[in-house]
């Protein structure tokens, strides 16, 4: 039987760079996620809308081999969770975004070292508060 314990203990949780009020129409870029020590299949980013007043906030993946030129990740490697639990394999980002207060994830089957989320704001004159965060599994140290 798998020790889930265990393996649990191997969950890296990570602030995904975006804490804060967006208050503009602007691309709000997150911290870049190094997966060099990842064995995840899928890396999921949380998404969470606080507090709102208006504006959409549209989730973009980007993947890089270097760390500093980024490109966007194709749908074929994301994946949007549906409220029954099925997945979704295409648009998944617009389904994601957040116009609304509450929770969102999207999923990223990794294909490069390094990984990004950046938020997309339109409609946006007084906005929201956004909290993003990533989480992977990693190897065990030895």
């Amino acid at each position: 039987m798998p020790n889930y314990k265990d393996a649990l203990f191997h969950i890296s949780a990570e602030n995904a760079g975006i804490y804060q009020a967006i208050t503009t129409n602007i691309t709000t870029v997150g911290s870049v996620i190094d997966l060099d020590n990842s064995i995840a299949d899928v890396v999921l980013f949380n998404l969470k809308c606080v507090a709102r007043t208006d504006g959409s906030y549209l989730p973009l993946i980007e993947m890089s081999t270097d760390g500093s030129t980024f490109t966007p990740v194709a749908d074929t490697y994301l994946r949007f969770k549906n409220a029954d639990g099925s997945y979704t394999e295409t648009g998944q980002e617009a389904l994601a975004t957040l116009n609304a207060v509450g929770s969102k994830q999207l999923g990223y089957v990794p294909q490069a070292r390094y990984v990004r989320l950046s938020l997309v704001s339109t409609g946006v004159t007084t906005g929201a508060t956004i909290v993003t965060t990533v989480a992977f599994e990693k190897r065990k140290k030895k």
